[in-house]
């Protein structure tokens, strides 16, 4: 299986201590987007705390970059659930923490299973054509496993179909029955990778980055003190970083072939998992998981998390009107979007299948909370994650096979939730490139390019073109998208009444990312005016 994935500017020797140039606030990189270093990554911030910000430090200290740039979920987020806070006041904070500029990622692909988030994302930053890394977080902390897993989803050979149908045949769960079939090809280690969070959406990632042919060299991180519903702190020394260079266990190479990570061996970074003293020394800072985070907030309000969030964070959280927001807030309208459809339109919605309408039917005649509803549904098969998702979908009225069309093509823009002056020094580059590109990649793009692509990812790609070509003749689908093609321009929207997208299918996606705005005023009780998408404008940083 291939171990190489593409790099849209390998990053080489340069990348050693001292030659990355550090990120300074308000000023755009002078060497220029198509020379310089853009990490991308893909985010929540749900909301954003110090484990955030020591993988943003991280990923500026490993890769060099010049800017980061964050594809982030907008109100609702993948786990099925309303975002504790708005988009915008967890866009600001992003960006009050370091984060250059700050893209919506859109609800069809935000609340959606770890496929397709990870491949709205990917189409996104690639479509920018200036990013160069994909900085994440995972259980595994190193890239060679995540590679090897995620090639086998890439190609999809005849023996993991096969494995797949045989454990779908016995019952699994798709989750459970992916990773059984897994570990019939590539063994216990691997299909146990799939077991946790953070792995699951890295491997997703690389995955859509082979299927894609996006030029991003990914880098990973060990997680970083607590779990998902845990609480701890930094302190201690190690090493924990590792990224995407060839070697024989694949860590060797910081971010390109032979490179070697700042301060440290090849294929590490300093420190920042368990044990570990947190970027510019400062051992001992809380660190909460998301969910466990969400639940102090809940509890005991912002103030009780304040140990685990930037000061900056923790004044706009303290400042939201909505927050903190659960599931609880959405029963009545799930209920009656529930209610007033049959089991046979309930069966058309994205995320229903084998039976799961008519387990919601039966579960609200026996439930009178959100909790009850998705205990009462909730099955081997169906895990509480999958039957939140399909409880958002029929509230939104989301069609599976609208989804599959508009999918085929994705949103042709870059909604802008947050930025700070690099942040708008990027825009600029983007949208010079969209005026030039006019259907075809612009020299620069074809520059950043050249070379880029490993061998092996090629033929990755290649073979996942041909059986998609074959087996359904969709040229046009991204899952077919030739290796190393320029991705077509995308749009900036920044102002929703004065830049509407001409395009049907783009039209289509922004809409249920207004729908997604009103419904969550709605159930924090706002109001529709000041949580309106038409009104809201993206929070703009002034230079320090």
């Amino acid at each position: 299986m291939p171990t190489d994935i593409p790099a849209g500017r390998a990053a080489g020797a340069d990348t050693a201590a001292g030659r990355g140039r550090p990120h300074r606030q308000g000023m755009h990189p002078s060497a220029g987007i198509p020379a310089g270093k853009v990490a991308g990554i893909v985010a929540e911030y749900n909301p954003f705390h110090n484990g955030h910000l020591l993988h943003l430090e991280k990923t500026r200290e490993l890769t060099g970059a010049q800017a980061c740039v964050a594809v982030m979920s907008g109100d609702f987020v993948q786990r099925g659930e309303p975002a504790v806070f708005d988009k915008w006041k967890r866009a600001e904070a992003a960006v009050r923490s370091g984060v250059d500029l700050v893209i919506e990622l859109p609800f069809l692909y935000a609340c959606n299973s770890a496929e397709f988030f990870a491949k709205g994302a990917i189409r996104l930053l690639s479509s920018m054509g200036l990013v160069t890394h994909l900085s994440f977080g995972s259980e595994a902390g190193e890239l060679a496993p995540l590679m090897e897993t995620a090639s086998i989803l890439a190609e999809e050979p005849d023996s993991f179909r096969e494995g797949l149908r045989a454990a779908l045949k016995s019952g699994l769960s798709y989750p459970a029955a992916r990773s059984a079939a897994i570990e019939g090809i590539a063994g216990r280690r691997a299909s146990r990778l799939l077991s946790g969070p953070n792995n699951i959406l890295a491997v997703e990632y690389i995955k859509q980055i082979i299927r894609l042919g996006a030029h991003m060299a990914p880098v990973t991180f060990g997680r970083i003190g607590a779990g998902y519903f845990g609480v701890g702190t930094t302190p201690g020394s190690g090493a924990a970083a590792k990224a995407g260079g060839p070697g024989s266990d694949g860590t060797a190479g910081a971010v390109g072939p032979g490179a070697t990570a700042p301060g440290s061996s090849a294929g590490t970074a300093g420190a920042v998992g368990p044990g570990a003293t947190a970027p510019g020394g400062r051992a001992g800072i809380g660190i909460a998981g998301a969910g466990a985070l969400r639940g102090i907030m809940r509890e005991g309000g912002v103030q009780a998390a304040a140990g685990y969030v930037p000061d900056e964070c923790r004044r706009i959280y303290e400042a939201a009107r909505e927050g903190p927001m659960d599931m609880d807030s959405l029963f009545k309208m799930i209920a009656y979007a529930a209610r007033i459809r049959s089991a046979g339109e309930l069966s058309t919605i994205l995320s229903a299948s084998e039976g799961l309408e008519n387990r919601l039917k039966k579960a609200l005649d026996n439930s009178n909370g959100i909790e009850g509803l998705i205990s009462q549904a909730k099955s081997k098969r169906y895990t509480e994650t999958r039957i939140k998702r399909f409880l958002i979908h029929v509230l939104f009225g989301v069609a599976a096979g609208e989804f599959e069309a508009l999918d085929t093509e994705g949103p042709g823009y870059l909604r802008v939730l947050a930025m700070n002056s690099v942040g708008r020094g990027l825009l600029r580059d983007i949208a010079k490139r969209a005026g030039a590109a006019s259907g075809a990649a612009t020299e620069a793009m074809a520059g950043a390019a050249s070379g880029a692509t490993t061998e092996a990812v090629a033929g990755a790609a290649a073979a996942t073109k041909a059986r998609a070509e074959t087996e359904a003749g969709a040229s046009t689908s991204a899952a077919t998208t030739k290796a190393g093609a320029a991705p077509a321009a995308p749009a900036i929207i920044t102002n929703l009444s004065r830049q509407f997208p001409a395009s049907p299918i783009s039209a289509r996606f922004l809409e249920f990312d207004i729908l997604s705005a009103d419904i969550y005023s709605l159930a924090a009780g706002t109001g529709f005016r000041d949580g309106s998408d038409y009104r809201a404008k993206p929070f703009i940083l002034p230079p320090a």
